[in-house]
């Protein structure tokens, strides 16, 4: 279904584009939500309250849906394949419709308070995107970020929306653009004070350094779709938003425009550099790396075997699999711990594979980029091959006892 919604709704984007073609205009149709007095004296903007739904549409809304919708069919199509084991697949996609329709209110929404509504929904259900495997410790934990820092930025932008309004009693860009330089009482300081808080609000959704710690602590526990369409999805819909938005940093002075291009720069240069610098610092430390070492009869070493497992595990879940990394990993570092698990043959025997563990799972793969390199040693016969399955005369349906002089037999 979530396919399906998002197929209608390229649909609907593409004819309300063929209808724009037709016309230098936007489309715009506006809803009064509410509107009550609150004064009856003072300048007229600041008599009332009220708050209007604005439905704006131009070639750049349009644009900016085209390619959001094509990034949620990605993403739903590449979840479906190799995210198809991955639990709570209702949930999911109910959570990316929502987001769809989220992310279709902010494009089109051009009353400030009604844009911030919109962007909150948003806000929240990316959240439950990243948290989705939140029954992992790893996930829930790293997930907390994802909560607390946007949660930061995005009331930044809501208490921007607050002073702007306070200034001009006005959230509408249609009336608040032409009287930020005439309307009684504005001055510069206002509306740097305003432009700073806005792009704080939109630099967190753009995941700018240093405000990009959301994505990167969850591009490994949460699902790559959800990951995938969080870094896409929202960095589309900010840049439209600032850009919307960008009268208003325009209007207050030279100084404000030249730091906010110069932390743009800055952050667009340290981001990388600092994630490539901590990328080769984990890798260094990797736990694969640091607690892989052969042992006798080619199995793991015992310095850190666990360790090392659990890196081999990650690795697959993630790279191979795209399944839950770390359910597969917890499931070998414990197989190495306690021994593999006893396997039930045709006849009802249980069977044993070998003591050689990364037989089965690949030692070379504890590295990424070592393919050829796995290719070439089993051509040459360098890594022995595991050894055949062992007949266990345990009894049926114990678990607890295990064959102890299998990988004795074995070897």
């Amino acid at each position: 279904m979530a396919m399906f919604g998002t197929v209608v709704t390229l649909l609907l984007t593409l004819l309300v584009t063929w209808g724009l073609t037709k016309r230098s205009t936007p489309f715009v149709a506006t809803y009064q939500y509410f509107n009550m007095s609150v004064a009856f004296s003072g300048p007229t903007n600041f008599q009332t309250f009220g708050v209007e739904l604005v439905l704006h549409v131009d070639h750049l809304t349009v644009v900016a849906l085209l390619a959001i919708e094509i990034c949620m069919i990605a993403a739903i199509g590449w979840h479906q394949v190799m995210g198809r084991t991955e639990p709570g697949a209702a949930r999911f996609h109910a959570v990316l419709t929502a987001l769809l329709f989220a992310f279709s209110g902010i494009l089109m929404s051009w009353d400030l308070a009604e844009l911030f509504g919109f962007w909150a929904i948003g806000g929240a259900l990316t959240y439950l995107l990243l948290a989705h495997r939140w029954g992992v410790d790893e996930a829930a934990s790293r997930a907390r970020v994802a909560l607390a820092l946007p949660f930061v930025t995005d009331l930044s932008l809501l208490c921007g929306i607050a002073w702007l309004y306070a200034r001009y009693g006005t959230q509408n860009l249609n009336t608040l653009l032409p009287i930020l330089h005439t309307n009684p009482g504005w001055t510069v300081r206002s509306l740097v004070v305003g432009s700073v808080l806005l792009f704080i609000g939109i630099a967190g959704r753009l995941a700018l350094w240093p405000l990009s710690s959301w994505i990167t602590q969850t591009a490994v526990t949460a699902p790559a779709a959800a990951s995938a369409l969080a870094q896409s999805a929202w960095s589309v819909v900010a840049v439209v938003v600032l850009y919307r938005l960008m009268p208003i940093v325009v209007a207050s002075n030279q100084q404000t425009i030249r730091a906010f291009i110069s932390f743009s720069l800055v952050a667009a240069i340290a981001g990388p550099l600092l994630g490539l610098l901590g990328g080769r610092h984990q890798g260094q430390r990797s736990p694969c790396r640091r607690g892989h070492g052969r042992g006798r009869g080619g199995a793991l070493g015992d310095a850190g075997d666990a360790d090392a497992a659990r890196g081999i595990g990650l690795h697959l879940g993630q790279v191979e699999f795209g399944g839950d990394a770390g359910e597969l990993a917890d499931r070998v570092q414990v197989e190495v711990a306690e021994g593999p698990a006893p396997r039930r043959g045709r006849g009802g025997e249980l069977l044993r594979d070998g003591p050689a563990l990364d037989h089965r799972l690949g030692v070379p793969f504890c590295a990424v980029g070592d393919r050829r390199r796995w290719t070439a040693a089993s051509s040459a016969n360098r890594y022995p091959k595991p050894p055949s399955p062992v007949i266990c005369p345990t009894q049926t349906g114990a678990r607890s006892e295990r064959c102890r002089n299998s990988s004795r037999a074995a070897s």
